[in-house]
């Protein structure tokens, strides 16, 4: 069965139990949402993050007929924004919009002011976004196998790129380094677009990305796609293999986007909100819009998502342990 009929038939039976459970809840929760809805994003406006979260609110906007805002709050790893809607009441008029980076922190940096199962709930996974391994376009290697090769030919003088220390990609950087032996030296950066101009220019040798940025920078030949991770290959990069086809472990972990709620947000109106979220992850265009950016609707019940968090909690955290990976 295809995805797309999947989320339909998950929505159909969402607007089954949900309307049953809104026979037996409160008026505020039938009657949702009765002014503006605003959605946090704990990243800067013009990612991807940021365009998937407002192609879900602008349709959220017309099935509610309230708008719904994207509010941009960029800082401290995600934690100012997401601790913003930790302290919102809980009546789903303040939502979070983030990605699996919070469980991430939550193992690497205990210390952050936001829990992502003490304060919040989760709604639905929105979508999953997996990472693709780019070099320079200008790089003697054109496979995985001949980048590997050249790779062990020079320890110590090769390097990667993230998006900073615990990040998805330096999770990633670090797998890759173990599972091909590989001696690479990890260079965090503070952006996308910075990596890959280095990448490109030679000042890094490579990076994880999202495929969408290494698509577009592959197809004017300015970098080379060797991999991408997950078990399916990516929309944007059709003829790029899996790690997993290539016989290397590990890297079918992927990243999410998902929405939550404030911890203590009523469950009926959790359901509601996760009802009408799959509701929009059905459309076509949806759909489309989302596959051009290199990523895939997800979708899913808050009970599935509390255990596919639970289960990515638990991964991730075995990953980071046996990797050694440190948030200094």
């Amino acid at each position: 069965m295809k995805r797309r009929n999947v989320l339909a038939a998950l929505a159909a039976s969402l607007w089954l139990a949900t309307g049953s459970a809104m026979g037996q809840t409160s008026e505020s929760a039938r009657s949702f949402p009765s002014k503006p809805v605003r959605v946090v994003v704990p990243f800067s406006a013009g990612g991807g993050a940021d365009m998937i979260a407002r192609l879900l609110s602008e349709r959220l906007s017309t099935i509610w007929k309230q708008p719904v805002i994207v509010d941009n709050r960029p800082g401290a790893s995600g934690s100012i924004g997401a601790r913003q809607v930790g302290d919102s009441p809980p009546d789903g008029y303040t939502l979070l919009f983030t990605n699996n980076g919070i469980l991430q922190n939550a193992i690497l940096l205990p210390k952050l002011p936001v829990d992502p199962f003490r304060d919040f709930m989760p709604i639905s996974k929105i979508v999953d976004g997996p990472m693709a391994w780019a070099i320079g376009g200008e790089a003697p290697a054109s496979t995985m196998a001949q980048y590997v090769s050249t790779a062990r030919s020079q320890p110590g003088r090769l390097s990667y790129a993230s998006y900073g220390l615990g990040t998805t990609a330096h999770i990633y950087g670090e797998l890759l380094k173990s599972v091909a032996q590989l001696d690479l030296t990890h260079v965090p950066y503070r952006g996308e677009a910075a990596i890959v101009s280095d990448v490109i220019n030679g000042t890094v040798n490579g990076a994880f990305l999202t495929p969408v940025t290494a698509a577009s920078s592959a197809k004017a030949g300015r970098l080379k796609v060797l991999a991408v991770a997950g078990t399916v290959r990516s929309t944007v990069l059709p003829s790029v293999p899996t790690f997993q086809e290539l016989g290397m472990q590990g890297f079918e972990l992927v990243g999410w986007f998902g929405l939550f709620a404030p911890s203590g947000t009523p469950k009926t109106l959790l359901e509601r909100i996760s009802l009408d979220v799959n509701h929009v992850l059905t459309d076509p265009e949806v759909v489309r819009r989302v596959n051009v950016a290199g990523m895939a609707v997800a979708g899913n019940t808050p009970d599935q998502f509390a255990s596919v968090m639970r289960n990515d909690f638990e991964k991730w955290g075995e990953l980071i342990k046996q990797l050694g990976i440190k948030a200094e």
